[in-house]
């Protein structure tokens, strides 16, 4: 009698393909001077429908991608994210639709209780090409805390490109 499906050599040559594309995901970011924690961002679901050109504190072209941790809360609206969201913005030059500055948030248990746990980062793309920055100590945040603040209601995230 003759099997009929996928023969086993060609799953196991498409696992090996994911793998791979996952292992060249996250060396391109890992190149790029990205943390290992979010070298793969670019796969993660893209919050946004379309570019984000909504003025904000982070002006020009912009795109946020969100992890799968923060994606069950956005999808439910069940407020606060869970600990280990993780929403990153990109911000692009309009001229080249390059990627020049990350925003970053992460929920951190026990980090900032009194402004939502959140840990605000900051990645700039240097003229290699590679990004550098980080994560910001609480006492570094007050910027980004004093305009997420405004926001508490869904758990100090603007949402409002979700409405486009």
């Amino acid at each position: 009698m003759r099997r009929r499906g996928v023969p086993g050599f060609l799953v196991a040559v498409f696992a090996g393909l994911v793998t791979a594309v996952g292992i060249t995901v996250s060396a391109q970011g890992a190149g790029l001077g990205l943390p290992d924690e979010f070298a793969d961002y670019f796969t993660w679901e893209r919050a946004n429908p379309q570019k984000d050109l909504e003025e904000s504190a982070h002006p020009l072209i912009k795109d946020i991608y969100i992890d799968k941790t923060a994606a069950e809360t956005v999808a439910s609206s069940a407020f606060p994210y869970a600990e280990g969201s993780t929403l990153i913005k990109e911000r692009m030059d309009p001229a080249t639709l390059s990627v020049t500055t990350l925003y970053t948030m992460r929920k951190t248990a026990g980090f900032d209780p009194q402004n939502g746990n959140w840990q605000y980062g900051v990645l700039e793309r240097e003229d290699t090409g590679a990004f550098t920055g980080g994560w910001m100590s609480a006492e570094n945040a007050g910027m980004c805390v004093g305009c997420h603040v405004s926001a508490k209601d869904t758990d100090y995230t603007f949402l409002s490109y979700l409405d486009k």
